[in-house]
C-alpha cells in the first residue's frame, strides 16, 4: 500500500474521489452506445 502510495503521488492527476465518477461515466457512454447500435459485445 505505501509503494501505491509512493506511485499516486508521482501521478497528483489522479483523484481516486473522482475515480468512480469516471468510471460511472464511462459505462453510461458505453451503454449509450450499445444501446445505439446492435453491438454484441464479446469479452
Amino acid at each position: 500500500e505505501e509503494e501505491l502510495k509512493a506511485l499516486i503521488s508521482e501521478y497528483p492527476i489522479v483523484d481516486f474521489e473522482m475515480l468512480p465518477n469516471c468510471i460511472q461515466e464511462l459505462q453510461g457512454e458505453l451503454q449509450k452506445i450499445v444501446s445505439n447500435h446492435d453491438y454484441v459485445l464479446i469479452l
